[in-house]
């Protein structure tokens, strides 16, 4: 998937132009509230990393992809899949907005193009969403596409403080 056009997005390859917007994106509390490492990040030398490990050749365990708005002519997200377990035929997805543009469908209206990818591309039987209990809008979004909670939970404690996702699976098979 080089580059798929929806209703009011572009969706490409993150690129190493990205740096400046992968910073932006997870250095805002707000994204990395939510996110299973929600270290924010603090160096556009933490965003070329993070895109570096993104862009690794084939066969590779992840891919990401930036979202862009059509309406308003800019980068808005990203999207992508990463821990791609092909003896467990498993995937699990990521996907985050700039706050400013939460509750607009865009997540709804993207994710099928890379639900669609991964089903064509992959070989899996099951793709998972790691989703904090109090992110309503990414549980909404995901049971939409068919997502149901699997009763699985990931606890892990950073910091002294406690974190838990709750899985979200979609069988595709």
């Amino acid at each position: 998937m080089k580059k798929i056009e929806t209703d009011r997005l572009i969706i490409r390859d993150v690129e190493v132009t990205d740096s400046d917007f992968i910073l932006k994106l997870f250095s805002h509390p707000l994204v990395t509230k939510n996110l299973f490492n929600n270290e924010p990040m603090s160096s556009i030398d933490e965003a070329k990393i993070l895109i570096d490990f993104y862009l690794q050749k084939e066969p590779s365990n992840q891919h990401r992809w930036i979202i862009f708005s059509k309406e308003i002519n800019r980068r808005i997200g990203t999207f992508g899949y990463h821990s791609y377990k092909r003896d467990k035929k498993t995937v699990r997805i990521g996907f985050d907005l700039y706050p400013k543009h939460w509750k607009n469908g865009y997540m709804t209206e993207a994710l099928p193009v890379l639900i669609d990818h991964i089903k064509n591309k992959l070989d899996v039987d099951r793709i998972e969403a790691r989703i904090y209990p109090e992110n309503i809008d990414a549980i909404k979004v995901v049971e939409k596409l068919g997502f149901v909670d699997s009763n699985e939970k990931i606890e892990y404690d950073r910091d002294g403080e406690k974190y838990i996702h709750h899985i979200y699976v979609l069988n595709v098979r």
